[in-house]
């Protein structure tokens, strides 16, 4: 399975974008903002649900990053924002109804990107912003291509098609944070992202729900 290969080739991608973060941090008045963010629920818009609907997330992809990363240096109601994020879903084999050609066994999908954002709306403990970026995705995917039967009418071997990709894509979304205590807050993304150069066109679309917990620090002008 080529799945730790996404991971390694995405350092320098990582490095350039930190590298573009560390550059707004002057003298000013500035928000940091660190958020980590579970999977609420997500979509690729162009896979029917069937195709996917028994896969479980890969519990080997969570020792490599847990969960959905941000971080995000705000100015006045200008932002900039570094994330992260992943999606590792695979077959059990718990329910044979669902070996069909076409379905898919494994879906290992991450994306890198990097946000300007705009504050919209700030209340005392609600804040809304849009964004949009650009992001790097790493992509790996499996599926049932061919099965064999026994003379029982069980499947006793399958075998898979599919690929490997990396590639630049846009992104945009809205984003809600609430305060908790202090630093502390609740924080909501809503993100849509578009692949267009992506050769497979099962991918070139997803849309995605998060919410995690994060906290804020606040560097004043000296």
């Amino acid at each position: 399975m080529q799945t730790p290969l996404i991971y390694y080739r995405m350092k320098k991608s990582l490095i350039i974008l930190i590298c573009s973060l560390m550059a707004l941090n002057v003298n000013a008045q500035l928000k940091h903002y660190i958020g980590l963010n579970f999977n609420m629920n997500y979509r690729f818009l162009n896979i029917n649900e069937s195709k996917t609907q028994y896969l479980n997330p890969i519990k080997t992809l969570n020792k490599f990053i847990p969960y959905n990363l941000s971080y995000r240096i705000e100015k006045e109601k200008n932002g900039l924002e570094l994330y992260s994020y992943i999606i590792g879903i695979h077959d059990l084999g718990l329910d044979e109804r669902y070996y069909k050609v076409g379905n898919y066994s494994l879906i290992s999908y991450m994306s890198f990107g990097v946000n300007y954002s705009r504050l919209l709306l700030s209340e005392s403990f609600l804040d809304v912003r849009v964004f949009a970026g650009i992001n790097r995705n790493y992509m790996y995917h499996e599926q049932y291509e061919l099965f064999f039967y026994d003379d029982n009418g069980e499947i006793y071997e399958e075998f898979y098609t599919g690929g490997y990709e990396n590639n630049w894509g846009l992104q945009g979304g809205v984003n809600a944070t609430a305060t908790v205590w202090k630093g502390l807050f609740i924080n909501g993304n809503i993100r849509y992202t578009n692949n267009p150069f992506s050769k497979y066109r099962d991918f070139r679309h997803l849309l995605a729900c998060e919410l995690g917990l994060g906290y804020k620090i606040q560097r004043k002008k000296r």
